[in-house]
């Protein structure tokens, strides 16, 4: 489990589009590692249990099949990592998710299941 707390005094902007990426504030988010699931069909099942538990309808695990099932196209250089990933509704200034990614380039690949939440910014006094 991390618990991250982070400042940034003035907001943070797009170089190349000038839209605000991230607003000035104090952050504070939470990250939650499960444990690691070996195998698609482990990674699949252990990724549908959280979106289970969750109370998340189940529409991405077909996202996440069929990027396992086209993982061997996938270039690793520009993809390290895939997956997919689904949200509660944000409620009262917090926002919590799901998601699970694995690197294509493995015959085997290893799941790698997280939770997170974040909360809004509170301003820096």
């Amino acid at each position: 489990m991390v618990f991250e707390l982070s400042e940034n005094d003035q907001a943070i902007t797009s170089r190349a589009t000038g839209k605000e990426l991230s607003p000035a504030g104090r952050f504070f988010d939470l990250r939650v590692d499960a444990p690691a699931a070996q195998g698609a069909e482990a990674g699949v099942a252990a990724y549908r249990k959280a979106l289970q538990e969750l109370g998340l309808p189940d529409d991405t695990v077909s996202e996440l099949q069929e990027q396992i099932e086209r993982a061997a196209t996938v270039d690793p250089l520009s993809s390290p990592r895939v997956g997919v990933s689904a949200s509660i509704p944000k409620t009262d200034g917090f926002r919590f998710s799901v998601s699970t990614a694995f690197r294509p380039d493995r015959d085997d690949p290893t799941f790698l299941l997280e939770f997170h939440g974040a909360w809004d910014p509170l301003p820096v006094s």
